[in-house]
């Protein structure tokens, strides 16, 4: 006998394209950010995201990060909000090096594979002019190297700034 049985409704919060190019932005915290240490010091190399926090008056220091097989976070700080963590007490210094240790610990033991987080098919990548926003040229002096966009967005006209040949990334492409 079933006394009662649950129904939830599900609810698209994000499309998957809006999802893969936040979880890219959030890449780049882990690969050239706040979240650095994560590679050159804990050695971490599968790919993930995350998001580094701190309060403004050192109360509290977070860490929120994740792969495409496991999430985790750490909080770091203390009940008195009287007390502080002092100037180290950031999220880069705190929580992050336990996350790091955690990711590694589970990656390493379990034999977990480093998947890439799944391109959808109505995302591409550019080579794109960080001065104009439009595509690269062999002229550009400064490149955001496969940048990530819907199909819909994606820039389609070649720098006005630097003229010349697309470079050879500019071509938007899917993968």
């Amino acid at each position: 006998n079933i006394l009662y049985e649950s129904h939830s409704r599900r609810t698209e919060a994000l499309n998957s394209s809006t999802a893969y190019i936040m979880t890219n932005m959030l890449q780049d915290v882990i690969d050239r950010g706040t979240g650095g240490s994560v590679r050159w010091r804990f050695q971490f190399h599968a790919p993930a995201a995350g998001k580094t926090g701190t309060t403004n008056d050192y109360t509290d220091a977070w860490f929120i990060g994740f792969t495409p097989l496991l999430t985790a976070g750490v909080w770091v700080g203390l009940d008195d909000q009287a007390l502080k963590l002092g100037a180290q007490g950031t999220g880069t210094g705190t929580a992050l090096p336990f996350w790091a240790d955690f990711m590694k610990t589970l990656y390493d033991s379990l034999g977990l594979p480093k998947e890439n987080f799944r391109q959808p098919p109505d995302v591409v990548t550019a080579d794109v002019c960080i001065d104009s926003g439009e595509l690269a040229t062999n002229f550009c002096p400064n490149v955001a190297r496969n940048e990530v966009f819907r199909i819909k967005d994606r820039p389609t006209t070649s720098c006005h700034l630097h003229p010349g040949a697309l470079r050879r990334g500019s071509k938007v492409t899917a993968f």
